[in-house]
């Protein structure tokens, strides 16, 4: 996961070298697939009015009339990005008929330090992910409401299990790949602790974890 240092050209330093490796993985990205998949930058606002930035997959020829399932795709990691990892899953997903939407969530990096630390799991992260529901469905009338699935690896898992159980009613269908189940069986790093307070209201102290009884 990356870590920003404290000293500020660093950090600075850091974020432009993230912001450097998405757009040669977006440029890779329409270079290799521009014939049958399209692919839109965008930003959207959240419930705090943040913007969040996203990226939506649609097939080149798309069909008039169709209605087409939609897929919320969350990449791993806290402080993550999309890139070229995700490559083959996005084309095996539009092959299978759908559009898909990306959102870079709260937290990721390469969109500036402000935006990397707000991180809020459980919280703001989920707002992100719903908001991306919002938009996908505004922005792209083709895409059926009634057939939205939510799909994330690692991190992304975590925030699917999340966005599933504080909305039920918007999914037809959830994957979790890899992702932490049960935040309190993490017991090393300020960030799965962070992850079990959210969820238990636990005290967590030398990477273990106190649930209070009531």
């Amino acid at each position: 996961m990356p870590v920003l240092s404290t000293n500020p050209v660093s950090i600075e330093l850091t974020q432009l070298a993230a912001t450097l490796k998405l757009g040669n993985a977006l440029a890779e990205f329409i270079s290799q697939y521009h014939s049958t998949i399209q692919l839109k930058r965008a930003r959207f606002g959240t419930v705090e009015n943040v913007l969040a930035p996203a990226y939506l997959f649609t097939p080149v020829n798309v069909v008039p009339g169709r209605k087409y399932p939609g897929l919320v795709f969350i990449r791993g990691s806290a402080h993550g990005q999309f890139g070229n990892r995700y490559f083959d899953l996005i084309e095996q997903v539009i092959v299978r008929g759908y559009v898909v939407i990306c959102p870079d969530i709260r937290g990721s990096i390469g969109y500036g330090s402000a935006y990397f630390r707000k991180v809020d799991i459980a919280g703001g992260e989920v707002g992100d992910v719903l908001s991306a529901v919002d938009f996908l469905l505004a922005s792209t009338p083709f895409v059926d409401s009634q057939r939205l699935a939510i799909m994330g690896i690692g991190h992304g898992g975590l925030m699917a299990l999340i966005t599933i159980e504080k909305a039920p009613d918007r999914f037809k269908a959830a994957v979790d790949v890899v992702g932490p189940a049960n935040p309190t069986a993490m017991p090393h790093g300020e960030l799965p602790r962070q992850t079990a307070r959210s969820f238990t209201g636990s005290q967590v102290w030398r990477g273990r974890i106190r649930i209070r009884r009531s």
